[in-house]
């Protein structure tokens, strides 16, 4: 999943390639006794590459925006 992303066609496959992973947990149990448990959520994909900074682009707008269904491609 890492990597440039060159175009929104590279960006829709990083998404398809994420969706695959939706709602399955991660979970750490640290030496010192701390849980660590990470959910991958549909809502944090633009937030993970850090694109929810990125206002002024319409796809990042459609994901950004609580209001409007959800954004859902074809596979």
């Amino acid at each position: 999943m890492y990597g440039v992303i060159y175009n929104l066609d590279d960006l829709l496959q990083k998404y398809k390639e994420y969706i695959r992973l939706k709602n399955c947990k991660e979970e750490y149990l640290l030496s010192n006794g701390i849980e660590i448990v990470i959910t991958y959520k549909e809502d944090y994909f633009i937030h993970l590459l850090g694109l929810h900074k990125l206002t002024d682009i319409q796809l990042i707008q459609l994901f950004n925006d609580k209001t409007t269904k959800r954004f859902k491609p074809s596979t």
